[in-house]
């Protein structure tokens, strides 16, 4: 009797059995692919290291500019990778470089028969959108990107005020350069890489090396009057940044 009941018993509860293990199957989780990301967005920030006759340390150059290394930032830092690797990039850059008044008044009274006592100005200016072509080699880990970018910026050159004791009168007289600013046009080459935190997350650090070259007709005001002086400038700098970005857009095909 108790044998045909544990039958029993076993073939009632046998197909209750049949259906937790059927209902296990359906709802056990899926293991998600971790796939390639074909678009990344972020923000960096960085310092920005003025090169050739923007340098202040190049002062005996022509058209010196006598700028500091200053600060940079892009707003908008993005690469779409539409192949393997090739795909394109764009970038909305701020830079910002002091005007060293110092060295520019030592460098002027070094050949020049008035002497120069003070001066006053801002900061040089850079900003503007840039586009390019991304060459980005992909990773579980990490993506490491080289950009060739070329684009057009609004370049501003700050006022500049400078005095200077007059001979005869034995007075402070001053020079007086209106700021300015112009569109120009420029190129640019970057290299970096991005570390992926998460999923979705990197952390990036990269090099870039702009230049953007104009000529500027700047306003002169002095006690001879006001005058127009032409101003070459060459915008050239290379910025070392830090930042974020946000990975989407899974690329289904690798």
């Amino acid at each position: 009797m108790l044998k045909l009941f544990k039958i029993s018993f076993i073939l009632i509860i046998s197909p209750f059995l049949a259906q937790g293990q059927a209902l296990d199957t359906t709802y056990a989780p899926i293991p998600q692919k971790n796939y390639f990301k074909q678009i990344h967005v972020g923000f960096s920030v960085g310092i920005s290291m003025p090169m050739g006759s923007f340098s202040n340390k190049n002062n005996e150059v022509n058209n010196a500019a006598f700028a500091k290394t200053g600060f940079n930032y892009n707003m908008i830092d993005a690469g779409y990778r539409m192949g393997k690797t090739l795909g394109v990039c764009a970038s909305y850059i701020n830079v910002n470089n002091e005007l060293s008044v110092k060295d520019l008044i030592q460098r002027i009274n070094q050949n020049n028969a008035i002497k120069f006592v003070h001066g006053q100005s801002g900061d040089y200016q850079m900003n503007g959108l840039i586009l390019g072509l991304l060459v980005s080699k992909k990773d579980r880990i990490i993506d490491l990107d080289l950009k060739f970018m070329g684009g057009i910026s609004n370049v501003y050159i700050p006022q500049l005020v400078l005095d200077y004791k007059n001979a005869s009168t034995n007075e402070v007289e001053t020079i007086r350069y209106k700021p300015i600013n112009k569109n120009t046009f420029g190129v640019g080459l970057s290299a970096g890489f991005r570390v992926h935190i998460t999923q979705h997350l990197d952390f990036m650090c990269h090099g870039n090396y702009l230049i953007f070259q104009n000529t500027f007709d700047r306003q002169v005001e002095s006690v001879q009057g006001v005058s127009i002086e032409k101003t070459k400038l060459n915008y050239e700098v290379f910025n070392l940044n830090i930042g974020i970005a946000y990975r989407f857009l899974n690329d289904k095909r690798l």
